[in-house]
């Protein structure tokens, strides 16, 4: 989801190309708080995060009502919002407020860029930035799903000329990696080191999960047997599961009213 805004051309920029070569799908929208609570319902639909970006300053105060929505609902969803570089900060320049911090009650996690400017990360950075953000928004890291926000710095110049984008996507290799469940593009993690990296993050992953199934059945008290045949009330509130384990609790709902 792409709210247009001038900081925030040069993640605009690649949100495009990796759209124009298939290995993204992206929509525009110029209200920020639309397009935040149109993205909580795509992460809801589908079970993984959607990724909203956006510029500086007020248009990240608007993404915090569909934010508190998903904090409460346990759904994931990335919030990728432009900044100025410090440089900037504190001048009296406009568009410059808290926004590395006034959403960090509603998140999962927070994390901030460099200071100088998001291009001042080296690759190795970037794979890991992705790698914690993608864990941190889903149920990957030993929490619930949730809303994750990246604040990056960016500096000026803000894009590169027509003549730079053709060449850069012209020579970008569409080969994809998966990397703890999201596929990327090469551009991000085309190396043995990531592919690596990748792996061993899906592999930490995974003990995590069955750690934490563990120690929930070993904490789990003996419930009292109920019986349908006795009166009573029985309350199902909305799901918070994962999308592919719904049609398993519907099924035992299902189950549990055909023996009354």
């Amino acid at each position: 989801m792409l709210c247009p805004g001038s900081r925030s051309t040069p993640l605009a920029l690649a949100a495009g190309g990796l759209a124009r070569a298939d290995r993204l799908l992206l929509t525009t929208a110029i209200d920020e708080r639309s397009a935040a609570f149109l993205a909580l319902g795509h992460s809801t639909a589908t079970g993984r995060a959607t990724a909203v970006i956006t510029t500086s300053g007020t248009a990240v105060a608007n993404l915090l009502p569909a934010l508190v929505e998903a904090d409460r609902s346990c759904q994931p969803l990335l919030l990728l919002t432009a900044d100025r570089p410090d440089r900037l900060k504190d001048c009296g320049a406009n568009q410059t407020v808290n926004q590395e911090a006034f959403l960090q009650p509603a998140c999962r996690w927070v994390a901030q860029g460099p200071g100088e400017g998001l291009h001042r990360c080296g690759i190795e950075t970037l794979e890991s930035l992705v790698d914690q953000a993608w864990q941190r928004a889903h149920q990957l890291a030993g929490s619930s799903a949730g809303p994750v926000h990246l604040n990056l710095p960016l500096e000026e110049p803000l894009h590169a000329s027509e003549a730079e984008q053709k060449q850069l996507w012209a020579s970008w290799s569409p080969r994809t990696i998966p990397l703890a469940g999201l596929t990327v593009g090469d551009s991000l993690t085309g190396t043995a080191a990531a592919r690596n990296s990748a792996a061993r993050t899906a592999a930490a992953a995974s003990e995590v999960q069955e750690k934490a199934q563990q120690q929930l059945v070993t904490q789990q008290q003996p419930w009292p047997e109920l019986s349908p045949a006795e009166p009573g009330v029985v309350v199902a509130g909305p799901w918070r599961g994962r999308p592919e384990d719904l049609p398993a609790f519907q099924q035992a709902l299902r189950e549990w009213q055909s023996l009354s």
